[in-house]
């Protein structure tokens, strides 16, 4: 199996490569004692798995070793692992124009799929924007810590699963740095040396451009000078963005005429890259507005665009976007003509999960 993810500009969780690796069911259970269940050989499909299962990767990359639900485990030990090929490029770059590879779609033409998210035109870290609504400068100074912090290397899964921990100890600490601050007083010198001394054990001591005294007193700085929201509110807020202030966020975001303008040269590039015959079997368009990476004033825009250029690159009617049957609550568009090749359906909001139409 092979995914190819296109990342954009400001994407910067996966280097462009190719990462070979396991993907498989895990118990929750089993993460939890670090004495995962062997496959089951009753499970012959993702569906046959419990319940409460949830997927893990082998992959040793601190995208998955820093996911504080402990996302990394050994294929021996996952229910039904699967291998995938996961090649990262971006469309400025000579891989996906020259290295998209037959593997990728001509081998199999007619069974490829196509995903579409929102939040590649538009993205806004929302626990980001939160904190940043309400305290801007402390978003900004925790976010400096959190993004340059290190939590070690890994060459086997013993020492992957150091790494979690090493990862959950820096968010423990610093959420106990952060809880400090709820007197709305200054930390007293040896306090703060200690939380100094604490957190510089997650930076390379040799990096002249790391200054851990510097980013502690900026933090300080931001809740004890803050005036205009209650501390209380902004160190709750601090708390739960911790472990997600490195996810993606995007201020040309809040800009949708950008946002929009966007889908077009991406839709471009993406023909450009295609052959005439490369055509999926399915496009999917991930809105991501429940989660609030895709802000909610573009959403619909967006889509709609989305949907257009989809239709332009695939299909060879005449129709439009525009000539789609007006939605209603019993029935979703379809087709925009009889020679349309393009069926939508629509499986969110009112329509979500109604396969009377699938």
């Amino acid at each position: 199996r092979h995914i190819h993810w296109v990342r954009n500009d400001f994407s910067d969780q996966f280097e462009n490569g190719v990462y070979n690796f396991q993907v498989g069911g895990v118990l929750p259970s089993s993460l939890k004692t670090k004495n995962c269940i062997a496959t089951d050989s009753a499970i012959d499909t993702f569906h046959d798995m419990p319940d409460d299962a949830v997927l893990n990767v082998s992959l040793e990359h601190r995208y998955y070793l820093e996911d504080l639900h402990h996302s990394v485990t050994q294929p021996k030990d996952m229910m039904l692992p699967q291998h995938i090929e996961l090649t990262v490029s971006s469309l400025d770059t000579d891989q996906i124009t020259h290295g998209r590879t037959d593997k990728i779609i001509s081998g199999n033409a007619d069974r490829w799929m196509l995903d579409l998210c929102l939040d590649y035109f538009a993205c806004l870290n929302p626990f980001y924007s939160e904190l940043e609504a309400l305290d801007a400068n402390l978003a900004n100074s925790l976010k400096e810590l959190v993004t340059k912090a290190q939590f070690g290397t890994t060459t086997t899964y013993a020492s992957a699963q150091q790494v979690n921990a090493t990862a959950a100890s820096f968010y423990k600490g610093l959420t106990e740095f952060l809880t400090c601050f709820r007197s709305s007083q200054p930390l007293t010198q040896n306090v703060r040396a200690e939380y100094v001394q604490f957190i510089k054990g997650f930076f390379d001591p040799n990096d002249e451009n790391v200054d851990v005294p510097r980013m502690i007193n900026d933090i300080e700085q931001s809740i004890i000078g803050a005036s205009n929201q209650p501390v209380e509110k902004s160190i709750d807020c601090a708390i739960k963005a911790l472990p997600y202030l490195n996810l993606p966020h995007d201020r040309d975001s809040a800009f949708e005429g950008r946002c929009v303008d966007k889908v077009g040269s991406a839709i471009s590039a993406l023909k450009d890259w295609l052959r005439p015959t490369d055509v999926p079997f399915l496009v999917t368009i991930a809105r991501s507005s429940r989660d609030g990476y895709t802000p909610p004033n573009v959403v619909e825009n967006l889509q709609s665009k989305i949907l257009q250029e989809v239709h332009d690159l695939f299909c060879d009617c005449d129709g439009s976007i525009n000539d789609f049957s007006p939605c209603t609550s019993d029935r979703p568009p379809f087709s925009c003509s009889s020679r349309c090749k393009c069926e939508v359906i629509f499986d969110y909001g009112k329509w979500e999960g109604d396969y009377e139409y699938v």
